[in-house]
């Protein structure tokens, strides 16, 4: 499907069932990745050197993945990784300026408009840390 967009924001306990079914959805093998500031983690299809992100941002540097299984590479990655080292989008900061409100750390998954991310159409999903926000 071309036209695919997906954007889910949830707790951690649902990332390795959701990114399996992303990746089957999409139909596409992850082979490598790239963590960026704005898009988190991102996986790739295809390696290469170099993902060409924005037309005018420097070059980021494209990883291989390691040889284990892809949902416990970014269950790994999202453990450590933090919502305040990434740039946030509404409703992703660390804190909501309320008393009744518990914040827990959670994820994001998405997928942008014909089913890219920052433009690159090798790109399957990318996963970055969010707050999640628990009311009462």
């Amino acid at each position: 499907m071309d036209n695919i967009k997906i954007d889910l924001r949830l707790e951690t306990k649902y990332l390795k069932e959701v990114l399996s079914l992303i990746i089957k959805i999409r139909n596409q093998v992850p082979v490598s990745y790239v963590i960026h500031e704005k898009y988190g983690l991102i996986l790739f299809s295809a390696h290469q050197e170099e993902k060409h992100l924005f037309y005018d941002e420097k070059n980021v540097k494209c990883e291989k993945l390691p040889p284990i299984r892809v949902e416990d590479f970014v269950e790994s990655w999202l453990k450590d990784a933090k919502p305040q080292d990434f740039i946030t989008d509404d409703y992703e900061d660390e804190a909501y300026p309320s008393s009744d409100v518990m914040n827990e750390v959670g994820f994001r998954l998405y997928v942008e408009e014909w089913g890219n991310v920052a433009g690159c159409f090798d790109a399957i999903v990318a996963i970055k840390p969010i707050c999640c926000w628990y009311g009462k």
